[in-house]
């Protein structure tokens, strides 16, 4: 259901980022739902390179790792790699944002961090952008406390593969 909102839509949306918070990924309360943004400017997340690796495309040189499809990707194949995940028990987070999709695995257990305490890392601090209700961290976040954030809430490559890898060889994660 959620791929087959999101992808149409982040194609077609030009100025609009697209988000989809699971459940433990910075969702506020248990139940489905997307969060759309006019983008005045780039999110950080934009700038991120990319390289293959083991058949997959992975956000490369950023605090978040995750896999990247083209904003055009049939949603068929975008919730293989969803359904994998949610198989295996792992939240996610999806950002469509211009021409990409990132497919990012949260680590449950690291769902609340002191880096930012009162709230929960989400798609937007994902992508580079801090929403809080707390004046003090807004006043005192900088990059290197947001990666550090980021980098405790998301799984590694190498835990996404396993996640992939218990699923068996049919799995075709980014191709």
């Amino acid at each position: 259901v959620a791929t087959r909102s999101v992808v149409p839509l982040s194609a077609a949306s030009r100025h609009m980022a697209i988000f989809f918070n699971g459940q433990h990924a910075g969702a506020s309360v248990p139940h489905l739902h997307f969060q759309s943004v006019y983008m005045s400017q780039t999110f950080a997340i934009e700038h991120a390179r990319f390289e293959q690796h083991a058949g997959h495309w992975w956000i490369k040189d950023y605090p978040a790792t995750g896999l990247v499809y083209p904003a055009r990707v049939k949603p068929e194949r975008l919730y293989e790699d969803i359904a994998c995940l949610q198989e295996a028990g792992v939240p996610f987070n999806l950002i469509g944002i211009g021409p990409h999709v990132f497919l990012i695995g949260r680590g449950i257990e690291q769902e609340a961090v002191a880096e930012f305490p009162g709230s929960i890392v989400g798609c937007m601090e994902l992508a580079g952008r801090v929403i809080t209700a707390d004046r003090d961290v807004y006043k005192t976040m900088t990059f290197r406390r947001l990666a550090r954030a980021i980098r405790k809430t998301t799984l590694s490559r190498t835990a996404m593969l396993s996640v992939a890898g218990k699923r068996g060889p049919a799995l075709r994660l980014a191709s």
